[in-house]
C-alpha cells in the first residue's frame, strides 16, 4: 500500500502542476500568435508539466513523486525562466514587438527602394535578429531602440520628400495661376485647370511613427518620387485644361518631343536632324488649325 505521504505528496504536485498549466495558456497563445521565438521555451515547459498533472491511481502517485524529484532542479529552472518570459510579455510589449517586425518588413523596405545606406540596413537585420532570438524577452529594450532608430531614419526620408513634393506643387500651381489666361477665367474654371496639379497636392501632412505614408494623402515613397517626375506632364496638362476651357473651340494637340525624336543626340548634325523633324510636324498640326502643348 503506498504511503500516505506519497499520495498527499503526488496530490499536491498536480495541485501545483494544473496551477502552473492555467497561468501558462494566456502566455502561450500571445507567443505563438505573434510568432515569437520563445514559444518553444513555453511549450517545452508546457510538455513538462503534462505527465505531473495526470494519473489518479497509486502507481501513478509513485510516478509522479519520483518524477518531480528527479526533474525537481530542472523544473524549477524551467519555471524561473517561463516566470521570466511571460513577466516580460505584457500588453505593451507585444504591441512593440509587432511595431518593430512592421518596421522591418514594411518601413525598411520603402527605405532600401529610395537609396538609404547601410546604418539602416544595419538596423533592419538586427531587427530581424532580435525578433528570432529565443532571449528575446531580455533583449526588448535593445529591440525597441533599434525600431525606434530606423523608424526616425524613416520620418525623416518621408517628411523630406513629402516637403519636396509639395514645395514644387506649389510652384507649379503660383506658375500657372501666374498666366494671363488665369484671369480670364471663372473660378470653377480655375479649379479644372488646376486639377492636374491639385490632385497630387497634400496641405494636410499627418504619419504616424510606423505608417509607411502620409495618412491624408496615403502617398508611399515610391508615389513621391513618381509624383516628381511626373510633374513637368501635370504642368503640361493644367495649361493645356487652361487654354482647353478658355477657348473651347479650338483643339488642343499634346505633342511629346521624345516621341518625334527619338534616339540618342551625339553630333550638330543630329541636332539639326532633330529639330528639322519636330519643326515640321509642329507645322502639320498648326496647318489643322490646332493650339500645340508640347511635353
Amino acid at each position: 500500500e503506498v504511503d500516505v505521504n506519497v499520495n498527499a505528496l503526488a496530490t499536491a504536485v498536480r495541485s501545483w502542476a494544473s496551477r502552473e498549466w492555467e497561468l501558462l495558456q494566456p502566455h502561450l497563445a500571445a507567443a505563438a500568435a505573434h510568432h515569437l521565438p520563445v514559444a518553444e521555451i513555453l511549450r517545452d515547459y508546457h510538455d513538462s508539466l503534462a505527465p505531473l498533472r495526470a494519473g489518479e491511481g497509486a502507481s501513478d502517485a509513485e510516478e509522479i513523486v519520483r518524477r518531480f524529484l528527479s526533474e525537481g532542479h530542472s523544473l524549477k529552472a524551467a519555471r524561473n525562466r517561463v516566470q521570466r518570459i511571460s513577466a516580460a510579455l505584457t500588453e505593451e510589449a507585444l504591441v512593440r514587438i509587432e511595431d518593430a517586425r512592421h518596421t522591418a518588413q514594411a518601413l525598411w523596405p520603402e527605405l532600401q527602394r529610395w537609396g538609404e545606406a547601410e546604418q539602416e540596413e544595419a538596423l533592419a537585420r538586427r531587427i530581424t535578429e532580435l525578433l528570432a532570438d529565443p532571449e528575446l524577452a531580455d533583449r526588448l529594450p535593445e529591440l525597441q531602440a533599434a525600431a525606434t532608430a530606423l523608424q526616425d531614419a524613416y520620418a525623416r526620408c518621408y517628411e523630406k520628400a513629402h516637403r519636396a513634393r509639395a514645395a514644387a506643387l506649389a510652384e507649379a500651381l503660383d506658375a500657372l495661376q501666374g498666366r494671363p489666361e488665369w484671369l480670364e477665367l471663372e473660378a470653377a474654371a480655375r479649379d479644372q485647370a488646376s486639377a492636374p496639379l491639385r490632385t497630387h497636392s497634400c496641405d494636410a501632412f499627418e504619419r504616424g511613427a510606423t505608417d509607411t505614408a502620409c495618412t491624408t494623402c496615403r502617398a508611399s515613397l515610391r508615389t513621391l518620387q513618381d509624383d516628381m517626375a511626373l510633374l513637368p506632364r501635370l504642368q503640361a496638362d493644367a495649361v493645356a485644361k487652361l487654354q482647353e476651357l478658355l477657348r473651347p473651340d479650338v483643339r488642343v494637340e499634346r505633342v511629346r518631343v521624345g516621341e518625334v525624336v527619338r534616339g540618342a543626340l551625339t553630333t550638330a548634325e543630329d541636332v539639326d536632324v532633330a529639330i528639322g523633324r519636330l519643326r515640321e510636324q509642329l507645322l502639320r498640326l498648326i496647318e489643322t488649325g490646332v493650339q500645340i502643348v508640347l511635353e
